[in-house]
């Protein structure tokens, strides 16, 4: 949730936008340059749902990429193609980091 003014707003803001685009980006490669079959698609979820679990309160860019990263891949056993799933997650991604952006700027 981005609050009202100051730096962390600015730095949560950046994270919350910046996470899923790099999450969804390395998942995808990752997925295209290995190539995984479905046992190596469940430990990349596996490993992807425990950094989410651990980074859930170090620190909200990590973890933002995590989720992202298991989201993709859970798609991708589910045979959702790789790149597709990252493409929607970067529009869904900017368009709600540009009502949010713009949310906050109409409201100062």
């Amino acid at each position: 949730m981005l609050r009202r003014g100051g730096a962390e707003t600015l730095t949560r803001g950046a994270q919350r936008i910046g996470g899923p685009l790099v999450g969804a980006a390395a998942a995808t490669l990752l997925t295209a340059l290995l190539v995984p079959d479905r046992a190596t698609l469940v430990a990349l979820i596996a490993v992807s749902a425990w950094a989410a679990h651990a980074l859930q309160w170090a620190n909200y860019g990590t973890f933002s990429i995590s989720v992202t990263a298991y989201v993709a891949f859970l798609l991708s056993l589910s045979g959702a193609p790789a790149a597709v799933t990252a493409v929607h997650r970067v529009v869904a991604t900017m368009l709600g980091g540009g009502i949010g952006i713009t949310a906050l700027v109409l409201g100062t």
